[in-house]
């Protein structure tokens, strides 16, 4: 029975952890800021980040939702360390990102591989401590 409850506990904790850490990545996208230029000229209005490929964000304006497109290197360097931060973080309704992490059994588990198998519903848990 201790075999089976802990490792469970644990499971159940852990994902109440990460799903307090995910909404509150969440909600970072969610709010309307305002947005620097690499010039320090600040935006007039509130923009809200729709989607970055990288290379340019799309924003939505606080009020009308007119959206703009701004090419990401025409940002404060602030701005651009805060999307650095979005793209490396897991949110909610978006695709996990790409990780590879080394089993108890010591072989090599790397997310995209899974994937690109078609297994859809993948579980992991992490566990710390030795039981």
């Amino acid at each position: 029975m201790k075999r089976f409850f802990l490792p469970f506990l644990a499971m159940l904790l852990c994902g109440v952890s990460f799903a307090q850490d995910a909404v509150a990545q969440d909600t970072a996208t969610d709010a309307f800021r305002y947005w620097t230029n690499a010039d320090g000229t600040k935006s007039s209005v509130k923009l809200k980040l729709i989607e970055s490929d990288g290379q340019q964000i799309k924003l939505v304006r606080e009020g009308s939702g007119k959206t703009i497109t701004y090419s990401i290197d025409k940002l404060s360097t602030a701005d651009q360390k805060f999307l650095a931060q979005l793209a490396n973080t897991v949110t909610i309704g978006k695709p996990a990102p790409d990780f590879v992490v080394t089993g108890i059994d010591g072989k090599q588990f790397k997310l995209s591989e899974k994937l690109s198998r078609n297994e859809k519903n993948i579980v992991l848990l992490f566990s710390r401590g030795h039981w």
